[in-house]
C-alpha cells in the first residue's frame, strides 16, 4: 500500500481523494466483504470520467487550479481481518468540491499477495443514452469464488496469472446505469487453493 494512503472508514483512500479528487464517502457505497484466505488482501480499480475535456475547476488545499484528464483511475485498499475482509468503495464524487462533474466509469474488486492477483468482478457504469442488449443491475449479492495459479508459458515457467471458478446461484448483470447508483452489499467469499478444484 502507498505510504500517502490513510483509513477512513472500510477503505485507504491517498490523502488528496476527498479534498482535490472529491469523492463521496459517505453516500451510496459499494461494500464487498466476505471470508478470504488469510494471505490474501483486496483492492478496487475506480476509473472516473469527466463530462468535459480537462478541467481546471477542481482545487487543491492551497486554492490553485489542478488539471486533471478526462479519465483517471484511483486504487483503493480494502481492509484486512485477517481470514476475512471488507471494503466499501465510492460510486459518486461530492460535487460541492469536484466542481468538474466527474462520474465513475467502472469499479473492479480484485484480490492480491505478493506475487499474482486473481478473482473479483467488474461494474461498469452507463448514461441512460447508451443503448445495449445487456442486463442491467448489480452483480448477485452473494458470490464464492474458488482460485488457484497456473504457469504462464509452461510448467517450468516461474510466472504465474490467477483463474477462478465462481459461484454465482443466479444471473448476474454488471451494468449500472448511473441513476441507478445506490447504496449495495455484495457478499463475496475468496478461496485460493493449491491446484484448479475438480469439483466446482
Amino acid at each position: 500500500m502507498p505510504d500517502d494512503y490513510y483509513r477512513n472508514g472500510n477503505i485507504y483512500i491517498g490523502k488528496l481523494d476527498e479534498k482535490i479528487w472529491g469523492i463521496d464517502l459517505k453516500n451510496n457505497l459499494l461494500t464487498v466483504k466476505g471470508k478470504k484466505t488469510k494471505g490474501w488482501y483486496v483492492k478496487a480499480y475506480v476509473k472516473w470520467s469527466s463530462s468535459g475535456g480537462k478541467c481546471l475547476a477542481r482545487k487543491d488545499l492551497s486554492e490553485n487550479p489542478k488539471m486533471i484528464p478526462r479519465r483517471y483511475e484511483v486504487e483503493y485498499y480494502g481492509i484486512d481481518l485477517g481470514k476475512e475482509y471488507i471494503i466499501s468503495v465510492p460510486q459518486q464524487v461530492d460535487h460541492n468540491i469536484n466542481r468538474c462533474s466527474d462520474t465513475i466509469y467502472s469499479l473492479s474488486i480484485r484480490f492480491y499477495d505478493r506475487d499474482i492477483s486473481a478473482g473479483g468482478f467488474t461494474i461498469n457504469y452507463f448514461d441512460r443514452e447508451f443503448e445495449s442488449g445487456q442486463k442491467f443491475g448489480y452483480p448477485n449479492p452473494n458470490r464464492v469464488s474458488y482460485c488457484w495459479k497456473e504457469p504462464v508459458y509452461d510448467n517450468s515457467s516461474d510466472v504465474y496469472v490467477g483463474f477462478c471458478k465462481t459461484e454465482e446461484n443466479a444471473s448476474s448483470p454488471h451494468y449500472v446505469y448511473h441513476d441507478q447508483i445506490r447504496p449495495y452489499t455484495i457478499n463475496l467469499d475468496f478461496y485460493f487453493l493449491d491446484e484448479e478444484p475438480s469439483d466446482k
